[in-house]
């Protein structure tokens, strides 16, 4: 039986897994401390509105709290590469005494992005 150039088809298969893997790592971890970077500045914000719940300046106030807690003196941030949005910040529909802060973030992958198929822009 002849095996000539099984290793380096085997070494190649090795490659990609391994850098796949790393990919899933790199990108898994990103994302938990992008969510836990977004909680804590959602959790200020909604500390701030809380208590100027009845303020007119509750949502500006709370916006600032939003952003001071990442660390972007009030601009959108691409936090380790993740786009966050500005919080949005109400009053519950069924509660007028308590309020609901939300934000999202948007995290693009690193390694799969350079190997997925892309459209042209």
């Amino acid at each position: 039986m002849n095996r000539r150039g099984s290793v380096p088809l085997m070494v190649a298969v090795l490659i990609v897994t391994l850098a796949g893997g790393a990919g899933v790592v790199i990108d898994g971890a990103r994302a938990w401390v992008v969510e836990a970077r977004l909680q804590s500045a959602v959790d200020a914000a909604s500390l701030v509105a809380a208590r100027r719940i009845e303020e007119p300046t509750r949502d500006v106030e709370a916006t600032r709290a939003f952003w001071a807690s990442l660390g972007q003196a009030g601009r959108p941030t691409d936090y380790l590469g993740a786009t966050i949005s500005a919080p949005v910040v109400r009053t519950d529909p069924d509660d007028r005494n308590q309020v609901r802060v939300s934000a999202t973030a948007t995290l693009e992958t690193t390694l799969f992005s350079i190997i997925r198929p892309h459209d042209g822009r």
